[in-house]
């Protein structure tokens, strides 16, 4: 069957397995603590293929995915290109994309992503809220405080990827 064979609908379903096993192998899903009290989620992609973060960009872009790019160059090898999406709206979009298709060690971790995910999504509209009902005084920024509950995710994720037997740095 060629493309021109295939409906729009199956193009989609085939599009979209092929950048979940593309992320399985060349992608990462992380929780990470920064600063002080901060949990971050993020899904990197790094490639030194040009026209493979190219064609992985458009994707992002064709469902309305907010994502930054940079480029390290390294003495004696060819330029390395990092795509992060950070944005929690962002990250959960493209979970829900992904995982479905997802069938290797990975899923575990993005399914672990896109809970947290939501999570910080609901406790920071709630967080909003309750700035409004300040009046629109912010008390405490826009979003919700670190807690125990971003604590046993980055618990959760570290053991996720502890029992892996990764070599991959948690940072």
């Amino acid at each position: 069957m060629n493309d021109e064979t295939m409906d729009n609908q199956q193009q989609t379903l085939i599009e979209n397995a092929y950048y979940a096993g593309l992320m399985e192998g060349e992608g990462s899903f992380n929780i990470s603590y920064i600063l002080k009290h901060q949990v971050r989620a993020a899904i990197d992609f790094t490639n030194t293929d040009v026209v493979l973060i190219d064609v992985y960009t458009d994707f992002l872009k064709k469902y309305d995915i907010t994502y930054f790019v940079s480029k390290r160059k390294r003495k004696g090898s060819r330029d390395c290109y990092h795509v992060a999406v950070m944005k929690l709206n962002s990250i959960k979009r493209l979970c829900e994309i992904l995982i479905p298709y997802m069938r290797g060690k990975k899923k575990n971790e993005a399914s672990l992503i896109y809970k947290f995910v939501l999570s910080r999504l609901t406790r920071n509209k709630e967080a909003l809220a309750k700035m409004h009902g300040n009046k629109g005084k912010i008390i405490s920024g826009n979003h919700a405080k670190f807690d125990e509950i971003d604590k046993k995710f980055l618990e959760e994720y570290k053991d996720l990827k502890q029992s892996r037997g990764c070599s991959e740095t948690i940072r």
